[in-house]
């Protein structure tokens, strides 16, 4: 009879039913035991496709239903005499679990944001929220707390107390040493403001709050960089890599970006907070980023309607580039967008991180590695919320010089042009084409200046002159 009873107890708590002996399954029951499990069903306008969504205490995990819904229920029976029959049933039901989602009201992400004046970091014991005046955690069942996309800091403890009289651990090191260019211990002035901006950036890109009046996005690129040599090493994969522990990210090729292909943000959820071009190649058309850094983002995967992401959702976006990143002074608008933030040739193929901390970073870190990390990472959330973000000021004239100039034929055809109108006391950029046509080398062959080009070669090189 005791047997019975607890026969009847496992039955009522499990997913399936008995009939006849036979284990059987009814969607509306499916549905009921999954809820208790809190699966959640996301709600977009415009998409109609089923999003499952796995919630564990406000950390959200998207859950491939499709795919992984039966060996999630395999995990769940409750009757091991009887396994192998209520297995081969969810096999022969497949068309009934897949159904059992669509009895999911749908609810939205209910994401947390940070605000203008606060910034909370997610852990595994609550939430820190910075503001410039003070830090506090808080727990997640408060109200004041939303929902997070599952992330690295989400598996750590945090002590707050460590904020009082913080150390300095190998991430905030590495990052110094790369934005001076210098191993020491004692910054010079210059240098302290070139930290406290790259603090400031750092801080940016952890709070997913975006300001309608100035969200630019962060281009990562490598002092002296042309448009030839790809100098890479310097450590800008390794920022990325450092967001992605607190935040949402969708990393892609920046090789293979097309601005103009419709389904380009695809792969863009809500719960992404950074968007990040990694690897740009020479010559990106920064340009094209314009409407998406400034206003909503048009989502759109193959065969659904397009889904628009507002302004104060959509991710703020970084590029990285191991090349010259040209600049045109008369761009106002364009150039307010993008805010640079060049490392130096200190990191480099002989002088790793690995090498020289004698750890991989995130992999081979230890509790007090972790601990200083975040704790770093929470001061650069506090500088931006009291300073705002602060851009290092470059003089770009080298880098257009670099970037138009890096290949010797072209720059020696260039001089020879230039220097037959310095004969002429001033000319046209008519004059300079005509004087490209008169090259035996460029006369029958492809031209390497042009209506479209031969002005910003020019300017570039001018600039040049005049600096030095």
């Amino acid at each position: 009879m005791e047997n019975n009873n607890k026969n009847t107890k496992d039955e009522k708590k499990a997913f399936y039913t008995f009939y006849e002996g036979k284990p059987v399954i009814q969607a509306s029951r499916l549905a009921g035991f999954l809820k208790e499990q809190n699966f959640m069903r996301i709600s977009e306008e415009g998409n109609d496709e089923v999003t499952i969504i796995h919630n564990s205490r406000k950390i959200l995990k998207p859950f491939n239903y499709k795919t992984n819904t039966i060996s999630y229920l395999k995990k769940h029976i409750k009757h091991p005499e009887k396994k192998m029959q209520i297995e081969n049933m969810l096999v022969s039901q497949r068309s009934v679990i897949d159904s059992c989602w669509k009895l999911f009201d749908g609810e939205s992400y209910n994401l947390h944001k940070d605000t203008h004046h606060a910034i909370y970091i997610p852990f595994q014991n609550g939430v820190c929220r910075v503001t410039k005046d003070d830090n506090e955690m808080i727990d997640y069942s408060s109200d004041e707390i939303g929902f997070y996309i599952g992330t690295e800091s989400q598996k750590h403890d945090f002590d707050i107390a460590g904020l009082v009289e913080r150390g300095i651990g190998d991430f905030e090191r590495f990052l110094i040493f790369a934005i001076i260019g210098r191993e020491t211990h004692e910054l010079t002035e210059e240098e302290m403001k070139k930290v406290i901006s790259l603090n400031s950036t750092i801080g940016y890109l952890i709070s997913n709050y975006k300001n309608p009046a100035f969200s630019p996005a962060i281009i990562l690129s490598d002092e002296d960089a042309d448009d030839v040599a790809r100098k890479g090493g310097r450590g800008k994969s390794l920022i990325t890599e450092a967001i992605r522990k607190l935040r949402g990210v969708l990393f892609r090729d920046g090789a293979k970006f097309e601005t103009g292909y419709r389904h380009v943000y695809a792969d863009l959820e809500l719960y992404h907070d950074l968007y990040i071009l990694d690897d740009v190649l020479p010559g990106f058309n920064f340009n094209a980023l314009y409407t998406d850094i400034t206003g909503d983002i048009r989502a759109e995967k193959k065969g659904t309607h397009p889904v628009t992401i507002p302004f104060e959702d959509a991710p703020k976006f970084v590029v990285t580039t191991n090349y010259a990143v040209r600049h045109d002074e008369n761009a106002d608008s364009t150039n307010r967008r993008f805010i640079e933030l060049k490392l130096s040739y200190f990191w480099n193929i002989e002088n790793t991180p690995e090498k020289f901390f004698g750890r991989r970073f995130f992999e081979d870190w230890n509790q007090q590695q972790w601990q200083l990390f975040y704790e770093y990472m929470a001061t650069c959330a506090k500088q931006f919320l009291t300073t705002g973000l602060i851009p290092i000021e470059y003089e770009k004239n080298n880098d257009n010089y670099n970037a138009y100039f890096s290949n010797e034929v072209v720059l020696e055809e260039f001089e020879r042009i230039y220097s037959e109108m310095k004969l002429k006391g001033s000319f046209t950029v008519t004059n300079f084409l005509e004087e490209h046509e008169r090259s035996k080398i460029f006369r029958y062959n492809n031209k390497i200046f042009n209506h479209r080009n031969a002005r910003k070669h020019i300017n570039a090189y001018i600039s040049k002159q005049n600096k030095d």
